[in-house]
């Protein structure tokens, strides 16, 4: 017998049995207030069968989705009326409370709590000392790493906005988007001087050839080599150099003064249909968007999140990093994603969860077998 057939015969039991209880009811005084309530139901009944079905299919998951959103109301609640209302006031809790736990791996390095919270209070004393204060824009142009988060966590802390740029644009592009940004200064790495050159050496624009040619422009993780010797960014300034001797101490009055509505980054849109476009993400959208991901994907503490995607978007960039700076997780960060190195990171790393989007799942999965 198909499934039609059952469902017909399930139909003609609810039929007879329904007619059964109205004749029933039909002498009763008050049957009007029965009989149709009880036709009704199973009409419903027999016209959305298939619809109960899958709805007490999914009610376990459902309620799970449901204790979630509870729990992450009244958290966001607790933490508001605590004071808690931006990220270096959370992840601050969290420090105190496991210090020495790793919250970030990238490639063969480790970055413990402290570690991150520490490196992050010396670029805010840095560049507060440099003169820079709430609502400046300092653009951000460099591949996914610890080092990445800590720059525009450190920046957050002293209310300077990070506009966080596409490490692979190039010639207009890039220039749109700086520009766009109003940025005072820019930190890139390494690995975009040449882009960043190439800009530099085409750019009309007079108020970008004041900026490159500035001390404004800084460079993580540089070696001090002749690179940039007798170019247009001699003056660039090498910041990991700069750091050694700022000290680790939070800035307090800052960090106190911080309010959810304060503006933390610009991430910009594809630019699949034009030029990239920023858009603002406050501490308060940050935070809700973070936690509430978090909590209905079901992120604890003791999770790995493994985070392939770049982290100037917000799928990486707020969803994936904010399971440490908010949630108290480890998170291991790939600077580039690889379909091939996939499942061999998960492994080597024991993640207990990862991120995907688009096309991604689709090139792991047609990915050939191999023995990690």
């Amino acid at each position: 017998m198909n499934n039609k057939e059952n469902q017909h015969s399930v139909s003609l039991v609810l039929i007879s049995a329904l007619t059964a209880v109205a004749f029933l009811l039909i002498n009763l005084k008050y049957c009007i207030l029965y009989v149709i309530p009880v036709l009704g139901i199973g009409w419903f009944m027999i016209n959305y069968w298939n619809l109960l079905i899958r709805v007490w299919q999914t009610l376990p998951r459902d309620a799970i989705l449901i204790k979630n959103y509870i729990i992450y109301f009244i958290k966001i609640r607790r933490w508001n009326l605590l004071g808690y209302n931006t990220y270096a006031k959370i992840f601050q809790r969290i420090v105190l409370k496991q210090p020495n736990k790793i919250a970030f791996k990238h490639e063969d390095s480790s970055w413990r709590y402290i570690e991150v919270e520490e490196r992050s209070n010396q670029i805010a004393n840095y560049f507060k000392q440099q003169g820079f204060k709430r609502g400046d824009v300092i653009a951000l142009f460099m591949e996914s790493s610890p080092e990445y988060v800590c720059l525009w966590f450190g920046l957050s802390k002293i209310g300077v906005i990070s506009a966080l740029i596409n490490n692979n644009l190039q010639a207009e592009t890039l220039v749109h988007s700086i520009k766009v940004s109003n940025c005072t200064a820019i930190i890139i790495g390494k690995e975009q001087i040449n882009a960043l050159m190439n800009i530099v050496n085409t750019t009309v624009d007079d108020k970008l050839k004041v900026l490159f040619a500035s001390s404004n422009v800084y460079i993580s993780n540089y070696t001090n080599d002749t690179t940039l010797t007798n170019t247009q960014l001699n003056n660039a300034t090498n910041l990991n150099e700069k750091l050694k001797e700022v000290s680790k101490n939070a800035p307090v009055k800052e960090i106190s003064e911080g309010k959810s509505s304060d503006q933390m980054l610009y991430i910009y849109t594809s630019g699949t249909t034009g030029m990239p476009k920023a858009a603002i993400m406050t501490q308060s959208r940050a935070i809700y968007m973070a936690m509430g991901a978090k909590q209905i994907a079901g992120i604890y503490e003791h999770d790995i999140i493994y985070t392939p995607l770049p982290l100037y978007h917000t799928a990486g960039g707020i969803l994936g990093v904010s399971s440490v700076l908010l949630g108290g997780a480890t998170c291991v960060i790939r600077s580039k994603f690889s379909a091939s190195k996939y499942w061999t990171d998960c492994l080597k790393y024991e993640c207990t969860v990862a991120q995907y989007i688009g096309e991604m799942c689709r090139y792991c999965l047609a990915s050939p077998p191999s023995y990690a």
